[in-house]
C-alpha cells in the first residue's frame, strides 16, 4: 500500500513540476518577467513614498495581472491550457508559485514577503469559440456549471447595471494570543495570514471568525485596520447567439431572461447599458436563507463589434414565420397574428 501511495505522490509531483516548467516557459516567451520587474519597481517605489508619509503602513499584497490568450495557450501547451480552462484556481496557483519563486530568486521583494502576499490574476482573452459546451446561451445553462471550477463564455446585451458597491477584497488575520511555535508556520512570524477574494467566493468565505492556524490550531483574529475594499456592480446581460455565415446577431427564442454577472475592480468601468459584450467568467452560487441564486462572475469583459438588429428578429419564431409567409399579403398578417394569440391562450 505504501509503495502505491509513494508512486502516486511521485507521479503527482512530476506532473506539477512539468506544469510549473511550462508556466516558466510561457511567461518567458511573453516577456512577462521583464514586465514583472517593471511593475514591482513601481509598486515598491510607491510603498517607499507611502512609508515616508505614514511609517506604520506597509504593502500587504503585490498585484500582478497576466493576460492569457487561452486559444494560443491550448495550441502551444494543451495540458497547461486545460488546467487554466478547467480549473481556474489551480491554474492561478501555478502562476502565483512561479512568480513568487522568481521574485525570491532575484531578490525583487523584501525577504519577509510570503507567497500569500503575491496576488495573481489570470485575465483570460480569446476564449475558443469552438467549445460550445462551455457557452452560456440562457439562464438555465448556469445550473450545469455549478460544480464546474473552470471558465465559461457568455455573449449578451447589457439591459441593466446596479449601482457600485463595496466588497471585501482582502483581509488579514493574526494570532493574538500566542505566537505559533512552529518555525515553518506563517503564524510564527506574526501577521502573515492574508485572505483575498477568489472568483466565485462569497463574502462569508472571506469574513469569518472560525479560522484557525493549520499547525498550532490557534484561533485567528482579524486585523481590522488592514481590510481592503474594492468596487463591484451586478450587470444583467440578455444572452445572444452568433450564428450563420455572416455571424448575424440573433436573440434567443422564448423568454428573454437576463443573466446576472458580478463585475469587480478594473472591469467595472467597462460596462455600459445597451452594449454587447463577451464575458469570460466562472459560475457562482449564493445561499441566503432558503433561497439559492446563481450568477456569473466576470474574469474579463470585452465589447463585441456592433451589429444591427432587425426588428423582425426580436419576434417569436412562430410570428416570424407567419410574417415571412405573408409579406405579399400584408392585409392577412393581422388575422394570422390574432389566430396565433388565440391558439397560445
Amino acid at each position: 500500500m505504501s509503495v502505491l501511495s509513494n508512486s502516486f505522490h511521485m507521479t503527482h509531483f512530476l506532473e506539477r513540476l512539468d506544469q510549473l516548467q511550462s508556466v516558466v516557459l510561457y511567461l518567458s516567451e511573453k516577456n512577462e518577467f521583464v514586465k514583472l520587474k517593471e511593475e514591482l519597481d513601481v509598486q515598491v517605489r510607491q510603498e517607499f513614498d507611502d512609508f515616508e508619509i505614514q511609517p506604520q503602513q506597509q504593502s500587504l499584497i503585490y498585484r500582478f495581472i497576466i493576460d492569457v490568450d487561452l486559444s494560443a495557450l491550448l495550441e502551444k501547451n494543451a495540458p497547461l491550457g486545460n488546467t487554466v480552462l478547467l480549473s481556474a484556481l489551480e491554474g492561478t496557483n501555478l502562476f502565483q508559485e512561479v512568480l513568487f519563486g522568481h521574485c525570491r530568486a532575484n531578490e525583487l521583494l523584501p525577504p519577509d514577503v510570503t507567497s500569500s502576499q503575491i496576488f495573481t490574476k489570470l485575465q483570460v482573452t480569446n476564449f475558443p469559440v469552438i467549445l460550445h459546451h462551455l457557452q452560456v446561451e440562457r439562464v438555465s445553462d448556469l445550473t450545469k456549471f455549478l460544480d464546474y471550477p473552470g471558465f465559461v463564455r457568455l455573449v449578451g446585451i447589457t439591459t441593466g447595471v446596479s449601482g457600485p458597491a463595496k466588497y471585501t477584497h482582502l483581509k488579514v488575520y493574526t494570532i493574538t494570543q500566542n505566537v505559533c511555535p512552529e518555525e515553518e508556520c506563517e503564524g510564527h512570524y506574526g501577521n502573515r495570514y492574508i485572505r483575498t477574494h477568489v472568483p466565485g467566493a462569497s463574502e462569508t468565505q472571506i469574513i469569518r471568525s472560525d479560522f484557525r492556524c493549520r499547525l498550532c490550531g490557534e484561533v485567528l483574529e482579524e486585523v481590522t485596520a488592514s481590510r481592503i475594499l474594492s468596487d463591484k456592480v451586478v450587470a444583467e446581460l440578455v444572452p445572444v447567439r452568433l450564428c450563420g455565415p455572416a455571424q448575424r446577431e440573433v436573440l434567443g427564442e422564448g423568454r428573454l431572461q437576463a443573466v446576472p454577472v458580478f463585475v469587480r475592480d478594473n472591469l467595472v468601468e467597462k460596462v455600459e447599458l445597451g452594449r454587447m459584450y463577451e464575458v469570460i467568467g466562472i459560475c457562482r452560487s449564493d445561499v441566503q436563507g432558503g433561497t439559492i441564486s446563481i450568477a456569473l462572475e466576470a474574469n474579463n469583459i470585452s465589447e463585441m463589434e456592433k451589429v444591427k438588429i432587425s426588428s423582425v428578429d426580436l419576434l417569436p419564431k412562430s410570428v416570424r414565420d407567419a410574417y415571412k409567409g405573408y409579406t405579399e399579403f400584408v392585409h392577412l398578417f393581422h388575422v394570422i397574428l390574432a389566430c396565433l394569440v388565440i391558439t397560445a391562450k
